[in-house]
Order: C-alpha cells, then structure tokens, then sequence
C-alpha cells in the first residue's frame, strides 16, 4: 500500500514565511475582549485564535478563473471533483537571451528566469502513452534546483522563474485541467498587471474582465507547493483539501500517491 505525500508548504512563523510583493506575512493571534484573552497560557479558559491570511501570497493556495474576471466565481463552485490523476515533472529554468525564441508578454526582460516549452516537451512525450491510457487531468511541475528555501524564501530579492506563453499553450493543448506549480505564479511578478499565463490557461482575452462564454471556468492553478526531490517523476493519485470560502482563491493542501497500475 502506498503512502499519501504532502506537497503543501505549511505556514510558519511571521519571520519564516515566503514573502512577495508588499503582503504582510499570515498570522494567528489570540482573540481578545476587555481582559479575557483567547489563549490558555495567558489565563483564558480556551485557545480562540483570529487568522489574517492572504492566500494568494502567503503559501501553497489553488485558485479558480474569479482570479481574472469581475464575476463572482468561487474555488467551491469550480473544483467539484478534488480527486483526480496528476503528472509529475521536473524542469530547468533558462535565463532570457536573444537565442530563445518562445515568447511572453509584456516583453522579456535580460536576465528574466523563463520556464520553456521545449523542457516541459521533454519531460512530458515519454508519458504521453499513459496521459491518455490514465485520464490523466492535472500536472504537477517541480522547477530545478529544488532547494528546500523555497518553503520560505523572499521574492521580493530573489525573483522567481515563470513560464513562456509558448509554455502554456502547450500544456492547453494536451488538455490539463489542473495545473500545480512549485513558483509563486505562472506570470512574472511585475508584469504590467497582464497575467497573460492566467488569460491563456483559462482562455479569457487579456484585459477583459467579463466572462466569456469560450472560458474553461472548469480549469483550477495551484501555486506554491514543495515536492521534495526524494518524489519521483510520475503519475500520481492527487486530491487537493481547501477551506469551504466563497473566495477566487483558498489555502489549499496537495495530497499525492504513486497510481497502483495493475496487470491483468
């Protein structure tokens, strides 16, 4: 019997948490009302905590096309289904030079970190087979090195890589639902407020914020997960567990479990 694998990064302390943009880090603090305090160490009669997250940036979170658009479409609503059969991979980044020809927009800057179509080619077409044979809907990209800061690094001084647009529209192409990365996003952090990667995985035309009928509302992206190195390439069984709030975007929980492929 094999073993589920958590792939989330749990929340840490304030100071050991992943930083981006302006956002304060999530916090968990006692409730307090006059002199009861809400903490069993400080005298209160039970533990009674107020949480203040964001999910987008303050660790692993999987979020639906409400991210982009002015309807109110909630994860809720969208991943009706939280199990499903997921690709695992493991891809290089490449630093932006005039030799690559894949493309982003807004345009590529020197020394942006661009994950490319051509290595996640070569890392799919030997699955391609069981992609087909397993349903297989969601993959899930582990960017190289894999060093374990990740958990906790700061964005903010160490930018991080995203993918090409040429990159996306591969991964549409072969049809997955569910996307799972280990980076803060698919787009470049500072990229004029496009989100190009995200209009493209869900199909919704860049600067158009109204739901257009040829959208895939069906589709989830799940950011900020940490696949240790001692995981293999491979099909996995997947769930994703989120919190029941009408919201674009929760804190999530990845499960994975190598699929038992049994022989007649």
């Amino acid at each position: 019997m094999f073993q589920n694998i958590s792939i989330k990064i749990n929340l840490r302390d304030s100071k050991n948490q992943i930083k981006m943009y302006d956002v304060p880090a999530a916090s968990s603090i006692p409730y307090q009302s006059g002199v009861w305090i809400g903490a069993t160490q400080h005298g209160g009669s039970c533990n009674f905590n107020t949480i203040s997250i964001t999910p987008h940036c303050n660790g692993t979170h999987t979020e639906c096309i409400g991210h982009i658009v002015n309807e109110h479409i909630t994860l809720s609503n969208v991943l009706i289904n939280p199990f499903f059969k997921s690709l695992l991979i493991s891809i290089s980044f490449y630093i932006h030079n005039h030799n690559i020809q894949e493309k982003y927009f807004p345009s590529l800057e020197k020394d942006d970190k661009l994950l490319l179509k051509y290595n996640l080619e070569k890392s799919i077409s030997p699955y391609l087979p069981q992609i087909t044979q397993h349903d297989v809907e969601g993959i899930i990209i582990r960017t190289l090195p894999n060093n374990p800061d990740k958990k906790h690094r700061d964005y903010n001084i160490e930018p991080a890589p995203f993918f090409s647009n040429d990159a996306i529209q591969y991964l549409c192409q072969l049809g997955f639902k569910h996307l799972i990365v280990d980076v803060p996003s698919l787009d470049k952090a500072y990229d004029e407020g496009f989100l190009s990667n995200h209009h493209i995985f869900w199909n919704q035309p860049l600067k158009n914020y109204t739901l257009e009928p040829s959208a895939y509302p069906n589709k989830t992206i799940t950011e900020l997960v940490f696949i240790h190195d001692n995981i293999p390439d491979g099909i996995y069984e997947t769930f994703i567990g989120f919190p029941n709030w009408q919201e674009d975007a929760v804190p999530s929980s990845v499960w994975i479990k190598p699929l038992e492929i049994r022989y007649s």
